[in-house]
């Protein structure tokens, strides 16, 4: 998508800045103060280890992409970051509008995270939210279970928001437009409210007549994060804050149908079946979903956490986290081609239809301890945390089969209403209730048993409850499960600095994942025990075009 964009960051910035100037004939102002430059490790953040270490200690891919990196390279939406990743492909399904694959791992088995904590699988709560909220996007490439539990089988992708900063003033703004009607709008503002009180606010807005190209798909999103830092004493600190999101994609795009090649106007050959059938690229912008379809969400977040150091090497951290959000899912879900008759001379389309919603409550309480100390007079860096949380999620679920919608015309669809009246839901006609709860014991430990050379090892053990019940409106009857799961996940693995900027990792790491979405199973797949993988990974890094190489 071709795009013209104005970036208002830096020169907004001096809004802030106070006014200085100098009357005709004046004494020369005083001489300039002393300028002290400091500089910063560079620290791998929380995504690849909870023990501070910096990229090069850490045993294992990581790629990290800043505001910069992403207003530089045009990546507006959480789909187009994830497709930025190296060695990702993301894309766009009604269910799962931000979809990623990542190292062949998909879905269920890619951790999405929040600032570092995980509400549920990506495929039910990622949405393709704008990036301008994000101070980076962090990806642990590889299993990463140890860490944040089930289901971070294929890697972990850590969304960090925009922090405040202590004894800062500034402005950003940004404002683009595109083809397909798309404008986009954004801002920002840091405040110095105090000497040790600093508040953000970020706010965004995206509409696009088709970000697809696609009929009848227009769209629109909108962010709005805020959070305070409190900071009364160099040791300690204490944030707050709270981030609302939405979106809303008409008539969502199911892709195009398969048709048999006899009866494509321009076959391609990008998309062939064994029985004959091809992707015609003249039903490219084609939508066949009935009027009144649509997906959309609407959720928000809020979060607290105290950071503090209590002296001989020990640092605490308490991150409290509320969510609750509403989805739906109003669709055709699937597409079948019809031969050419009378009606339809060029072939017609029947399609079944999908009504899905999510009422959405989640709370998180995680502890941590870290000490940074010497054994055998060895370096030594060391954290224990426990985690808990509890999930209450309710989905009505309404399904129709073909038959439920008229047939319409390949080429030129007329736009019908959705489907309604009892007797075209059936046994399709269920709530999914899901009470989820979950109790985290965790550590890691980082020893150098050289300057060079490092040694990493990590343990999680999770206990997972679910209660699942299953209710058919028509008859009121309910099936029951209440599976318990209790895997255990660790990682051993190690640094060696070959030269400076240059270093050799190895590590091996285990991890485990649900048949489906554990909230989404059916009662049978919940009936499964959790999938369990390991991989050994080795490698070097170097640094390199300011950042780091593997």
């Amino acid at each position: 998508m071709n795009r013209y964009c104005l970036l208002a960051g830096a020169a907004a910035s001096c809004l802030f800045l106070p006014a200085r100037g100098t009357a005709q004939g004046a004494a020369p102002p005083p001489a300039a103060a002393p300028i002290i430059v400091t500089g910063q490790r560079d620290v791998a953040g929380d995504t690849g280890s909870r023990l501070g270490l910096t990229e090069a200690e850490t045993p294992a891919t990581l790629e990290r992409l800043t505001q910069a990196d992403l207003q530089q390279r045009g990546l507006r939406t959480a789909r187009e970051a994830f497709d930025g990743v190296v060695g990702a492909i993301a894309g766009n399904v009604p269910g799962n509008p931000a979809v990623l694959s990542l190292r062949g791992f998909a879905g269920n088995a890619v951790s999405i995270l929040r600032d570092g904590v995980r509400v549920s699988t990506s495929t039910v709560v990622q949405r393709d939210t704008n990036t301008w909220h994000y101070d980076r996007i962090e990806v642990l490439k590889g299993p990463a279970s140890v860490l944040y539990g089930e289901g971070a089988l294929g890697g972990v992708v850590n969304l960090v928001t925009r922090k405040p900063v202590i004894g800062e003033r500034r402005l950003d703004l940004l404002a683009s437009t595109g083809s397909f009607g798309t404008v986009y709008a954004a801002g920002g503002v840091n405040i110095a409210a105090a000497a040790d009180l600093a508040i953000r606010a970020d706010a965004s807005y995206q509409r696009s007549d088709s970000l697809y190209a696609v009929d009848r798909n227009a769209s629109h999103s909108a962010g709005l994060t805020a959070s305070a830092l409190w900071r009364p004493d160099p040791r300690w600190s204490l944030l707050i804050g709270v981030e609302h999101f939405e979106d809303r994609y008409d008539a969502t795009y199911q892709g195009m149908a398969l048709i048999p090649g006899r009866y494509a106007l321009e076959p391609s050959r990008a998309v062939r079946s064994t029985g004959g059938l091809v992707a015609d690229r003249a039903l490219r912008r084609v939508n066949y979903n009935p009027l009144g379809a649509y997906s959309g969400a609407d959720e928000t977040t809020l979060r607290a956490r105290l950071d503090g150091a209590i002296g001989g090497g020990w640092r605490v951290a308490i991150d409290l986290t509320g969510y609750a959000a509403r989805r739906a899912f109003l669709l055709a879900d699937t597409q079948v081609f019809t031969a050419p008759s009378a009606a339809f001379p060029q072939g017609g389309i029947r399609q079944s239809y999908q009504d899905f919603r999510h009422d959405h409550r989640f709370w998180n309480a995680r502890g941590l301890v870290v000490n940074e100390g010497r054994v055998w007079g060895l370096r030594n860096r060391f954290s224990l945390g426990v985690e808990g949380n509890g999930t209450r999620f309710r989905s009505p679920r309404r399904q129709a089969p073909a038959t439920a919608l008229p047939e319409v015309d390949l080429r030129d669809p007329a736009i019908i209403a959705i489907p309604n009246g009892a007797g075209l839901f059936t046994t399709s006609d269920v709530i999914f209730d899901s009470r989820l709860h979950q109790l985290s014991l965790f550590a890691e430990d980082a020893l150098n048993l050289t300057p060079r050379w490092l040694v990493l090892g990590g343990a999680r053990w999770d206990h997972i409850a679910l209660t699942r019940t299953t209710i058919q409106n028509a008859s009121g009857a309910a099936e029951r499960n209440a599976p318990r799961f209790d895997p255990v996940s660790w990682r051993l693995g190690t640094t060696w600095t070959a030269r400076p900027g240059v270093t050799l990792y190895a590590q091996y790491t285990t991890a485990v994942s649900p048949v489906s979405s554990i909230l989404l199973a059916s009662i049978a797949n919940s009936r499964f025990r959790l999938t369990s993988g390991a991989a050994w990974e080795a490698g070097s890094q170097a640094r390199a075009w300011g950042g780091p190489v593997y």
